[in-house]
C-alpha cells in the first residue's frame, strides 16, 4: 500500500509540477479568474510536503538516500516555478522609463511599459481581461529596438523598432502610439 501511495504521489507531483511550470513560463492571462491559475502551484506545494513525509518514512526503513529522489524532483519543480515568479515580480516592480499606449481608433489595443533595466512589459487588452508578455529592448537616443519578446497573441508581426518624436512613438510597419510617460 505504501508503494502504491508513493507512485500516486510521484505521478501527481509530475503532473502538477509540469502544469505549474507551463503556467509560469507561458502567457500571463490576467482577468476575472486569474487567481485560479495558482492552484497547480499550491497543490505542488502540498504534494511536496506529503512526498517528503512518505519518503522520510521509507528512508527510515531502507536507509538509502535514493528514496528522496521524488522529493528532490518536487523541490526542483518548486524552485523553478518560484524563480520565474521572482523574476516576473522584479520586472513588474522596476521603474518605468517609457510607457506608450495606442492612439484612439488603433487596430491593436496594446500598451508597452519599458522598464529601467532594458526589460519591457507588453499588455494586450481583450474582452475579459488582458494578456501580459515580457521581453528585452534597447534604446539609442530616440530609437527603441525590441530585441526579444514572448508574444504569441493575435498580431501576426510585432514591430522591430520605433522612433520617438515629441509625444509619439512611430513603429516601423505598425501602429503609431502615444507616449503616456517618459523619464
Amino acid at each position: 500500500m505504501r508503494t502504491f501511495l508513493r507512485i500516486i504521489l510521484i505521478i501527481l507531483t509530475l503532473c502538477f509540477g509540469i502544469a505549474a511550470i507551463n503556467l509560469e513560463f507561458g502567457r500571463q492571462e490576467l482577468g476575472l479568474f486569474d487567481e485560479l491559475k495558482q492552484i497547480p502551484f499550491v497543490i505542488l506545494c502540498i504534494l511536496t510536503i506529503l512526498l517528503t513525509i512518505v519518503d522520510y518514512k521509507s528512508f527510515r526503513t531502507t536507509k538509502t538516500f535514493l528514496n528522496f529522489l521524488p522529493t528532490f524532483l518536487a523541490v526542483l519543480f518548486l524552485g523553478v516555478t518560484i524563480y520565474k515568479k521572482i523574476i516576473r515580480n522584479n520586472i513588474n516592480n522596476e521603474r518605468t522609463v517609457l510607457k506608450v499606449v495606442n492612439q484612439a481608433g488603433a487596430k491593436n489595443v496594446l500598451e508597452f511599459d519599458f522598464k529601467k533595466d532594458n526589460n519591457y512589459v507588453l499588455t494586450e487588452f481583450n474582452l475579459l481581461g488582458r494578456d501580459v508578455y515580457y521581453g528585452k529592448y534597447k534604446r539609442n537616443s530616440d530609437t527603441v529596438y525590441l530585441l526579444t519578446n514572448s508574444y504569441d497573441g493575435k498580431i501576426n508581426t510585432m514591430p522591430k523598432f520605433g522612433i520617438i518624436s515629441h509625444d509619439t512613438l512611430f513603429w516601423y510597419k505598425f501602429d503609431t502610439m502615444l507616449i503616456e510617460k517618459q523619464d
